[in-house]
């Protein structure tokens, strides 16, 4: 298992894999309906995004929503050094489905 020798917590990156991987796998197989968001798309429309979301649950706007979004959360510099990010990356890339690294690439430019 060297690809996750340099990982922090590796445990927890196989269980977010494993559980993302299974989650395309059934939802492909019961032939669910999904919808995909990413943190940033609320970041860069708010708006559309939350209409995107309220349109595929088929719910309207139960009423003024006026919560405040904060943009430009990002804990990676933070907690996680280069080196750290680069082998998380790494073993992300080499576990994770094509699927699922299609998703979680824009994380790791």
């Amino acid at each position: 298992l060297d690809i996750v020798k340099d990982v922090p917590c590796y445990e927890d990156l196989f269980k977010y894999i494993n559980w993302h991987d299974h989650a395309f796998t059934a939802t492909a197989k019961l032939k669910m309906p999904t919808l995909i968001l990413h943190y940033n798309d609320y970041e860069t429309d708010f708006d559309g995004t939350l209409e995107t979301l309220l349109e595929f649950l088929e719910q309207p706007l139960a009423s003024d929503f006026t919560k405040e979004f904060i943009e430009g959360k990002s804990y990676e510099e933070e907690f996680f050094t280069e080196d750290e990010r680069k082998a998380v990356k790494k073993a992300t890339k080499i576990l994770a489905s094509d699927e699922l690294w299609k998703e979680l690439s824009r994380y790791f430019s």
